[in-house]
């Protein structure tokens, strides 16, 4: 009777260790995906970023091109017979 006490009690022990170590592993496996999810909504966030600065040069050149348009027309030192190409639309150069 002792030594099946002693037997139950010792498999208890391992099972209770063994749930503490399931109990760890769940954790950092939690841990990991939590981790993977905060680095992935840094790097959206820093590609929002740049692409709200690409969006200001490129809305900065758009300007400046269309500046530098209309002082050629009204120049003469640019002596052209020709039109200007008609503006595309953006939606024309997104990708589908």
């Amino acid at each position: 009777m002792q030594s099946t006490q002693n037997v139950l009690h010792h498999v208890g022990t391992e099972l209770s260790l063994m749930n503490s170590w399931n109990d760890v592993i769940n954790g950092a496996a939690g841990f990991c995906r939590v981790d993977s999810v905060l680095k992935q909504m840094t790097e959206i966030r820093d590609h929002d970023r740049r692409l709200r600065l690409l969006e200001a040069q490129v809305e900065y050149c758009c300007s400046a091109l269309c500046w530098m348009t209309e002082a050629l027309s009204q120049s003469e030192l640019v002596g052209s017979s020709r039109p200007p190409p008609p503006p595309r639309e953006v939606s024309a150069l997104s990708p589908s």
